[in-house]
């Protein structure tokens, strides 16, 4: 963690923070102003609003990183260098920002450079729920930062997000076609089972691999949770095991776990050299590093180990459509698949809308997607 003017910060948001302070300081140098912060500079809100979110997941405070640069980026490319912009910030910003979503251009070179961003903010058209998903968080950010006065007055007076008018989101997302089939997912824990163990790297590589997929398929977890997950968290109570995990909202949820992914645990746990269980005080992480170290790997860390083996999987595939499929896997598809899964088995819903922590039964609904090949046969014999 990292200390800014007496406020704690991820690395990731203080170094956004002083990006943001660099995009000041250039501001500053073309217009000759003094450089006081302002109380309506960036880089103070910012730092306000971050701070709100202390107690949020990594995962909900790298999303309003993320969002927040992609405007501060748009902005300073479009209306140019500024240290206020989110206070200056209009409908019409707000608008094009939006539109900029849809249909990205490169922004300015120099504004990247300023802002420390290696890449383009966004390297593609988003999807309406990605953009829906922006508008949210920048909307709680101007909300947030509404409640900043200077002498009793707020700093930002409208909030340019709230009066954005995006098309309404269809009553059932199109999930079908982001889960794996059985037969898919069989390549998959087959391209497991034949990977080199000569080395000990190799072995290593290959129990972490093994466990990696078991947890998101056979828990239902998000990438997020697995990564925040300690040894301790696994418990037996009441005749079955259970885990407790960080949800999506940033409580605290305890969900099944399977006698399956518990003799999967104790594999793995072997393969590190730990006895069988975990004790209530071992606080060691779930997922570790290949060398050995006890440091907690990210979320990102747990994608890039998904994606880059079933980079792997797809390579070895024949059928080019499967090949496609299992290529554009990520670690959410493992647990879109594993409730897919779970609903054509049979099992009630109301198990795996508590199992999957949803919502609602109308969200897990949206992951029923039938056997359409097996529709199609009966359906075929009447009509």
């Amino acid at each position: 963690m990292t200390s800014l003017n007496n406020q704690s910060f991820s690395d990731d948001d203080a170094d956004f923070i002083r990006s943001a302070s660099l995009v000041h300081a250039a501001s500053l140098a073309h217009t000759a102003v003094s450089p006081v912060e302002d109380p309506s500079d960036d880089a103070r809100l910012l730092r306000i609003w971050l701070g709100s979110y202390a107690q949020r997941s990594p995962h909900t405070r790298r999303q309003a990183v993320r969002e927040s640069r992609r405007l501060l980026a748009f902005l300073n490319h479009t209306k140019g260098l500024s240290r206020r912009q989110l206070a200056d910030c209009s409908l019409d910003d707000a608008n094009r920002f939006v539109a900029y979503l849809r249909s990205p251009f490169p922004l300015d070179q120099h504004v990247l450079d300023l802002m420390q961003l290696k890449e383009q903010p966004i390297d593609g058209p988003l999807a309406w729920s990605s953009v829906r998903l922006a508008v949210r968080v920048l909307h709680r950010m101007f909300e947030a930062m509404r409640n900043v006065l200077v002498q009793g007055n707020p700093i930002i007076k409208i909030n340019p997000l709230r009066l954005v008018n995006l098309p309404s989101k269809k009553s059932s997302p199109n999930y079908e076609g982001k889960a794996l089939t059985a037969a898919e997912m069989d390549e998959v824990l087959a391209a497991i089972e034949v990977m080199p163990r000569d080395t000990k790297r190799e072995l290593a590589r290959y129990h972490r691999i093994r466990w990696v997929i078991a947890v998101l398929y056979r828990s239902w977890i998000r990438r997020s949770a697995f990564a925040a997950l300690s040894m301790r968290d696994f418990e037996r109570m009441s005749g079955h095991w259970r885990v407790k995990i960080r949800t999506k909202g940033g409580g605290d949820e305890y969900i099944v776990v399977t006698d399956h992914l518990i003799n999967e645990l104790i594999t793995y746990r072997r393969s590190l050299g730990m006895t069988d269980l975990p004790a209530a005080d071992d606080r060691r992480p779930v997922f570790q590093a290949l060398g050995g170290s006890v440091k907690p790997m990210t979320d990102q860390t747990v994608y890039n180990v998904v994606t880059e083996f079933a980079e792997l999987v797809a390579d070895g595939v024949e059928d080019p459509v499967m090949s496609a499929r299992i290529r554009a896997a990520t670690p959410h598809t493992f647990r879109h698949t594993a409730i897919t899964h779970a609903l054509e088995a049979g099992i009630d819903p109301r198990y795996v809308q508590a199992q999957a922590t949803h919502s609602s039964l109308t969200v897990t609904a949206n992951y029923d997607h039938k056997d359409k090949a097996k529709m199609a046969g009966i359906l075929s014999k009447v009509f």
